[in-house]
């Protein structure tokens, strides 16, 4: 299965959406929804049943293997700048 990010990439691409319309359409901001289709975040519950609702993506496709490698890379980046001994 495609991750949440791939599949609501897909469907905006599918349908022309822009990132305002999406983030209109799901009440959050347009940041987020970049956030949401790049894997650096994933959904709350309650976003993630609204997306389902508008879009049909499956809550667990937020769960696949490339958006957990997304959060252990940005997890890696921060742990990397805290130990930063200048």
């Amino acid at each position: 299965m495609q991750s949440g990010a791939a599949q609501l990439t897909d469907w905006m691409d599918r349908r022309s959406y822009s990132l305002r319309e999406v983030a209109n359409l799901l009440g959050i901001d347009t940041s987020y929804v970049s956030l949401l289709m790049n894997g650096h975040r994933t959904p709350g519950r309650k976003l993630a049943i609204r997306i389902v609702r508008l879009a049909g993506i499956p809550v667990d496709a937020w769960e696949s293997d490339d958006v957990e490698e997304s959060r252990m890379a940005v997890s890696a980046r921060r742990t990397n700048r805290s130990i930063d001994t200048r």
